[in-house]
Order: C-alpha cells, then sequence, then structure tokens
C-alpha cells in the first residue's frame, strides 16, 4: 500500500511539472490547449492549474479572441516570479543586470568603478530591481 501511495504521488509531481513546463514553453496557454497537446484529461489539468495557482507560479491573464465560443483564459507563468541578478565587472565600471524567468531584463544599473561604497551600492540597487 505504501509503495502504491508513492507511484501516486509521484505521477502527480510529474503531471504538475510537465503542466508547468508546458505553460513556460508556450508562455500563453489555454486549459483546452494544455488538456489537447498533453493528451491529459481535464480535470487533471485543471487540478494542476488550482495548485500552481495557488503556490503562485501562475496567473491567469486576460481572455484569447473568442473563436466563437466561450473565450479562453490566459494563462501564463509569472515570470518575475524569481530573478536573477548580474555583475559585470570591468575596469572602470560595474554592470548590474536583473533578468526574469525567461531571461528577459526587468532592470539595469551600470556605475563607475571609483564610486565610494560601490557594494552598498550593488546591494542597494538590487534589492530594489524587484
Amino acid at each position: 500500500m505504501n509503495k502504491k501511495s508513492v507511484t501516486t504521488l509521484t505521477l502527480k509531481q510529474i503531471n504538475k511539472h510537465t503542466v508547468y513546463q508546458y505553460i513556460y514553453r508556450q508562455r500563453e496557454t489555454s486549459k483546452f490547449q494544455i488538456v489537447q497537446d498533453l493528451n491529459m484529461g481535464l480535470s487533471t489539468v485543471s487540478q494542476n492549474l488550482t495548485t500552481l495557482e495557488k503556490e503562485g507560479l501562475i496567473e491567469r491573464n486576460g481572455y484569447f479572441a473568442s473563436t466563437g465560443g466561450r473565450k479562453a483564459q490566459i494563462i501564463r507563468i509569472v515570470p518575475d516570479l524569481k530573478i536573477a541578478i548580474g555583475i559585470g565587472i570591468l575596469k572602470n565600471m560595474f554592470h548590474l543586470v536583473a533578468v526574469d524567468l525567461y531571461g528577459e531584463a526587468v532592470a539595469r544599473e551600470t556605475c563607475l568603478r571609483g564610486h565610494a561604497g560601490i557594494l552598498r551600492h550593488i546591494c542597494r540597487r538590487s534589492a530594489s530591481f524587484y
């Protein structure tokens, strides 16, 4: 019995990961499109979307244009849920950049190397990116 529950739990984690990765790759999609493309049941997809939304990983952001029936909700990941900060150190200056989950720059800063308290400045600017 324990082995079966682990298998079920593993399958649920795989399905959730698969749905999230699909949304990430598509950038914007609908529930119906996920069901079709991943060959998953509607209830499985709905359950995973609810979980991902409660965890703050995805959001519903408007509607697609109508194709005759009810407009489908646009589902996408939250791209700025996490950011990465890169620092380029050159001879005379520092470059800072913050990127979202798609690698798109959300903030940039360049400062001269002779700037007093440069580390403090970098930390302060990094915190303000988000």
